[in-house]
C-alpha cells in the first residue's frame, strides 16, 4: 500500500505537486519590462504595446452590471 502511495521507495521529492518556491524578484536594473499604467502588470515591450490600449479601454468599464439597466434604458428611449 505504501508503494502504491509513493511511500517507501517512491519518488524522492516529497511535497504537494505543482508546490514548487516562486522565483526569486528580477532585480529592477535588469527588468526590461514595461509596466501598464492601468493594471500595473509589465510586459514585454512588444507585448505591451499591444496591452496597454486594450487595457484602458476594458479597465474603465464596469465590473457588473446592474440590475434592469437594459430594460431601464428602453424604457427611456420609448418615452
Amino acid at each position: 500500500m505504501a508503494a502504491a502511495r509513493g511511500g517507501a521507495g517512491g519518488s524522492s521529492r516529497g511535497g504537494r505537486v505543482g508546490a514548487s518556491a516562486p522565483p526569486p524578484p528580477l532585480d529592477p536594473a535588469d527588468d526590461d519590462r514595461v509596466p501598464c499604467p492601468h493594471c500595473q502588470r509589465r510586459f514585454a515591450p512588444l507585448t505591451a504595446e499591444r496591452h496597454i490600449p486594450h487595457c484602458k479601454n476594458t479597465r474603465a468599464r464596469p465590473n457588473a452590471l446592474k440590475a434592469g439597466g437594459a430594460q431601464a434604458g428602453a424604457r427611456r428611449r420609448m418615452a
